[in-house]
């Protein structure tokens, strides 16, 4: 058994010995056939590829310096601050210290409010006013040579629309009192006996209405606004004024308005104009309305007690003719004392005829009423309508504490005005600017220059609402420093003698 056993390991391990013996050999024939040289060409190499890749070493290498440069620039930066920090802390010195700035030359504050800007945008406006007076009063233009300028009303911006309206507002003032007189005739024929009456029926609440809505186109709304150059119309007509005043050309002009500065008063004459007698004719409307309403309300009762009486009778005649139409006819019999003498005999024809008389009474009785109350009505329905409006007349502006009426009688006077052959409106455009000019460095004092210029349009209007005339001037300066501006308006410099004397002055007062 034993020796079995021992026979079987021996055999094992030989078998195993050959096997790991017969691998061996195998790995070293492989190991041989892998050193060996290989039998394909070599590729040629590719100079393009060669270039990039010398290329890519290069950057590769030169980023490599840049980041080592960088750190030691940092390490230097670092060494530098730790030295510094040493010595502000040796010679007490904060960790921070303040840094000096450059004078930059700057100008501070609002530089907008420059007054020289201002005074050159006015002086051009003064020469543009010039240019534009030589121009208007020295034209040939056919309509001003043959209706020279002797009124002249400066329009604003509503001026010519208030008398629009105005002639508006009274045309239809006057359509409503002449609609208010047909219908007070119509109330005054409907008591006076005719043939045929016709109904009168009110066509005028609407007009009514439409003149409410002009009136409230009156009222007035005011705005301020600030602007950095103030040149507008009101200076330039300032600055025109004495020069239009004097006689030259076509200009012969006597009366100068200017309603948007300078209100316009009332006509002389103004109880007696237009307006106010298209009022009071209303007024006067209303009275007779009324006398006329009453006196047909007094011919209604006349007539409803006649036409109560007439009733009576057409009554009283229907129950006869009823009466005796059903009564049978009578025989006549023999009486033994004296005999009565016979009973007229009742007319029944007659009765009926007397009945269609009365009917037709009655119906002309009831037209009569009721168009005497059809027309009292229309009247006292167009006196409510108008109730509102004469208040309106009446009312104040809130905003300018004015009675409409007021402003309806300047607009009339204003109208008036401008009818007359000789009289043009003035519209004005007024157009400025002023610029202020900086210039600074950081070694030198800022340096100011000024600019101003003026454009004036004007547009000349004559009584027929023609433009005869049409004008644009120009007047610029170009940028220039305070002293130029003080020698070309005229200014002169402060004494300093005078400067010394004020100020003494201010020393009395505190003593004082």
């Amino acid at each position: 058994m034993r020796l079995s056993l021992l026979l079987l390991l021996t055999i094992s391990f030989t078998v195993t010995g050959l096997t790991s013996a017969r691998a061996a050999n195998t790995a070293i024939a492989v190991s041989e056939v892998q050193d060996a040289p290989a039998s394909t060409p070599t590729p040629t190499p590719d100079p393009e590829l060669e270039r990039l890749d010398r290329e890519t070493k290069i950057a590769q290498a030169q980023q490599a310096k840049a980041e080592a440069d960088k750190a030691k620039a940092e390490a230097d930066k670092a060494a530098l601050e730790a030295r510094l920090a040493a010595e502000k802390a040796r010679l007490g010195i904060g960790v921070t210290s303040p840094s000096a700035t450059a004078p930059s030359g700057d100008i501070t504050g609002d530089k907008d409010k420059f007054i020289e800007a201002q005074l050159l945008a006015e002086f051009s406006a003064r020469k543009a006013s010039e240019l534009m007076y030589e121009n208007v009063c020295d034209s040939e233009n056919a309509a001003l040579m043959a209706n020279h300028i002797k009124v002249l009303v400066v329009s604003g911006s509503g001026e010519k629309a208030m008398t629009v309206t105005y002639s508006a507002i009274l045309a239809q003032l006057q359509f409503l009192h002449n609609h208010y007189v047909g219908l007070i005739n119509r109330a005054n024929d409907a008591r006076t006996p005719k043939e045929s009456a016709a109904l009168l029926i009110p066509a005028a609440t609407e007009a009514v209405k439409s003149v409410a809505d002009l009136i409230n186109m009156f009222r007035t709304s005011t705005e301020f606004k600030d602007q950095t150059v103030t040149v507008d119309a009101r200076m330039v007509v300032t600055l025109l004024t004495n020069k239009l005043l004097i006689k030259r050309g076509v200009c012969e002009i006597n009366e100068i308005y200017y309603p948007s500065v300078y209100t316009m008063g009332l006509s002389p004459d103004v109880s007696n104009g237009p307006l106010m007698k298209a009022y009071r004719d209303l007024l006067d409307d209303v009275a007779k309305g009324d006398q006329a309403v009453a006196a047909n309300n007094e011919m209604i009762a006349t007539l409803t007690k006649a036409a109560e009486d007439v009733d009576k009778e057409i009554e009283k005649l229907q129950k006869e003719i009823k009466d005796h139409e059903a009564a049978a006819p009578k025989t006549e019999t023999k009486s033994k004392g004296k005999k009565k003498p016979p009973e007229k005999p009742f007319d029944i024809e007659e009765a009926k005829t007397a009945l269609s008389k009365a009917l037709v009474k009655k119906a002309a009785i009831n037209s009569r009423i009721k168009e005497l109350q059809q027309t009292a009505a229309n009247v006292e329905s167009f006196k409510t309508s108008l109730a509102d409006l004469l208040k309106l007349l009446t009312a104040v502006d809130s905003t300018t504490n004015t009675p409409v009426l007021v402003s309806l009688l300047r607009a009339e006077r204003l109208s008036e005005l401008l009818k007359k052959p000789n009289t043009y409106s003035l519209e004005m455009r007024v157009t400025a600017q002023g610029t202020n000019k900086i210039t600074k460095n950081a070694f030198f004092s800022a340096k100011l220059s000024h600019s101003g210029g003026v454009s004036i349009g004007v547009n000349l209007f004559n009584s027929q609402d023609q433009l005869v005339l049409g004008q644009v001037e120009q007047f610029y300066i170009d940028y220039t420093n305070s002293k130029e501006i003080r020698r070309l308006l005229g200014f002169q410099k402060l004494d300093p003698s005078f400067a010394g004397q004020g100020r003494n002055q201010n020393k009395k007062q505190a003593n004082h």
